[in-house]
């Protein structure tokens, strides 16, 4: 299908220039193409900073390794306009499956920090406040959040987890790789695989109750209540009337 494009009037300066770099032997549709073809070679996660380059220059500005003292900024995001985030930048990571950016940080509440991460193409309204560093605990929280999957944040309350898998959720585990976490140990009993992890707790819960019946959780106590609940309101709603 052919698509006809028309330059805005701030685009002009730039139309010139291509068709005077590519030459006369070749076209501003052959060049559209091969730039459109480029892009759509990249990873999701290399095309995010293109689209939104302004974003990662600005938040790149706030962050600096080689410093001690970071940055304190504020933003709010698309999905929640009136709600203020502030926070110290850490570091901006894609995740494991190159799908998209995330901005780690350590979030302010009042005296105490967390180690949270926000999408870079949700974040709007970046504003600088203050100097701030951030706390040592915290930022292993953040290093362990990039080894593991950094779209879900690590509490500084979160245990060591042991999640016991029947032979088909060994095997489900295997296959289901989307937010798999990755355990430190596997122990082998006679009917069952206990699974060891150091990871977020809302990670396991997330990847684990797609598992059903073929993943128990055996510790922490605050991970199994979570997962019976889960499940008893979906059996509460599978018992309820239909009509209702």
């Amino acid at each position: 299908k052919k698509v006809s494009l028309k330059p805005i009037n701030d685009m002009s300066d730039i139309i010139r220039k291509i068709k005077n770099d590519i030459g006369p032997d070749d076209t501003l549709s052959q060049y559209f193409c091969r730039l459109f073809m480029s892009y759509c070679s990249l990873p999701f996660c290399e095309r995010e900073k293109i689209i939104f380059k302004d974003m990662f220059d600005r938040l790149d500005d706030y962050i600096n390794p080689s410093n001690p003292v970071g940055t304190v900024i504020s933003f709010s995001t698309i999905w929640n306009p009136e709600k203020i985030h502030t926070v110290i930048p850490y570091k901006i990571t894609s995740g494991k499956d190159e799908h998209y950016n995330y901005l780690l940080c350590a979030e302010i509440y009042g005296k105490h920090q967390q180690a949270s991460s926000y999408r870079i193409n949700r974040i709007t309204d970046v504003m600088y406040i203050d100097s701030g560093i951030i706390d040592k605990e915290i930022q292993e929280n953040l290093e362990k959040m990039i080894q593991d999957d950094v779209n879900f944040r690590i509490r500084n309350d979160d245990q060591k987890a042991i999640i016991r898998l029947t032979e088909k959720g060994n095997s489900d585990f295997k296959k289901i790789y989307n937010g798999r976490p990755k355990p430190y140990e596997i122990k082998r009993t006679d009917d069952f695989y206990d699974y060891y992890f150091d990871v977020s707790n809302e990670q396991l819960f997330v990847y684990f109750r797609k598992l059903g019946k073929e993943a128990i959780v055996i510790k922490p106590d605050s991970l199994r209540s979570n997962m019976k609940d889960y499940y008893s309101d979906a059996n509460d709603v599978y018992n309820a009337d239909a009509t209702n």
